[in-house]
């Protein structure tokens, strides 16, 4: 769900538009785009129109993601968050030996 606002900036000088669109699938995290510093309302209900047309065809197709890709997402999150070397070995060994043999062709999607 896009919730989209176009309004009028604290000094009462500009136009600002603040776009939600929903979170990310992966992380969960809040998509948030803001811009700000359009002169007439009109000028920032446009700007807002192209964003929403970017959103809508850009969103990925989550349909047939496989379990490598959000392997490695989860690998770039743990040293990120500095995960101690011996957590990380941990998640590789467990990962290649229990998951990845038996997941390794399987659309997310699809699993119930």
């Amino acid at each position: 769900m896009i919730d989209e606002t176009v309004r009028k900036s604290k000094d009462k000088k500009n136009w600002i538009i603040g776009i939600s669109a929903g979170s990310n699938i992966i992380t969960g995290k809040r998509k948030q785009i803001v811009r700000k510093g359009f002169s007439t309302k009109k000028e920032a209900e446009e700007e807002e129109q192209k964003i929403n047309i970017y959103i809508l065809n850009d969103e990925p197709d989550f349909d047939h993601i496989r379990i490598s890709p959000l392997y490695e997402l989860m690998k770039k999150e743990d040293s990120r968050n500095q995960r101690k070397a011996s957590y990380i070995q941990t998640q590789e060994y467990n990962y290649n030996r229990h998951i990845k043999p038996y997941f390794e062709h399987a659309i997310i999607a699809q699993l119930t």
